[in-house]
């Protein structure tokens, strides 16, 4: 939805000129928090008492694995899904933070936790069977669709969701910056932004 919104912002202000910067929530936010960004799209909200967050998107993340894996039957236990690396966001995340609770109150001792930033590096992991996924399923819709991925249902393991926002300043830098945030909630709303089981 990105595209759509730099057309949006050109169409409404043409001589804003967007600056974007790719990097993980917590460099966002800390970016966001000295003011060296005006505004981020990121796993929020921003628990910041000078920081306004506009809800866009949440998306219910899914144990997913390659229908090349012999796992055992449904629902399984989370001893079961240990065999494996899981494979996830990086260690400062709250799936990565759910995932070591869940393995410690389990006294899981042999999970092995694949942690990446990048998405684009996590699906082909999790189609070559490498390990299991933790990733929101609307990531690999496709897949699912084309039953090289399936959605595994875990013994006593659900996972959190991700609740995307648009965050920035409260003193925002511009008066564009929250008709932008606005712009932004607009275009995921369209998309059907509430993706949470």
């Amino acid at each position: 939805w990105l595209a759509r919104l730099l057309e949006r912002i050109a169409a409404a202000f043409p001589l804003l000129a967007p600056e974007i910067e790719v990097d993980i929530t917590p460099n966002l936010t800390k970016a966001l928090i000295e003011r060296r960004l005006d505004l981020a799209f990121l796993l929020g909200p921003v628990l910041h008492p000078e920081m306004r967050n506009i809800n866009l998107a949440t998306y219910g993340l899914e144990w997913i694995a390659s229908r090349s894996l012999k796992l055992a039957r449904e629902p399984i236990p989370l001893s079961e899904i240990a065999r494996w690396p899981i494979i996830t966001y990086l260690p400062s995340t709250r799936p990565y933070i759910a995932i070591s609770e869940m393995l410690a109150e389990e006294k899981i001792m042999h999970g092995r936790l694949y942690a990446s930033a990048s998405i684009s590096t996590m699906i082909p992991m999790i189609l070559d069977g490498a390990g299991i996924g933790a990733i929101p399923s609307a990531l690999v819709a496709a897949e699912l669709r084309a039953r090289k991925l399936r959605v595994l249902r875990v013994k006593n393991a659900p996972l959190p969701p991700l609740h995307y926002t648009a965050s920035y300043p409260v003193r925002a830098a511009s008066f564009v910056v929250p008709k932008v945030a606005e712009l932004a909630r607009h275009i995921a709303a369209a998309q059907g932004g509430d993706k949470d089981k």
